[in-house]
Order: C-alpha cells, then sequence, then structure tokens
C-alpha cells in the first residue's frame, strides 16, 4: 500500500511515497549548473 510522506527540510517541505517500508522522493530541485563565472567557486543555496 502506497503512504504519502511530507518531510520538512531547512528548505521547505518535500513530498515523497512510501511504499513496502521504502520512501521515494521524485522531481527534487538541485542547484543550477556551475557554469561561466560560478565554475570553480563553492556551491550555493
Amino acid at each position: 500500500m502506497t503512504e504519502h510522506v511530507l518531510v520538512h527540510l531547512s528548505t521547505g517541505p518535500v513530498r515523497g511515497r512510501r511504499l513496502d517500508g521504502h520512501s521515494s522522493f521524485h522531481a527534487l530541485p538541485y542547484a543550477a549548473p556551475p557554469l561561466a563565472e560560478l565554475r570553480w567557486r563553492a556551491p550555493a543555496r
């Protein structure tokens, strides 16, 4: 049986699903690729 999961992170809530004891989260936002002036710099939010 599929159960909906809501996890609260410091950046906001993330929705996922739990099935057979495993949680999965899809379409999570990631940082922009380090191109041009972002290349070789520390990651930023």
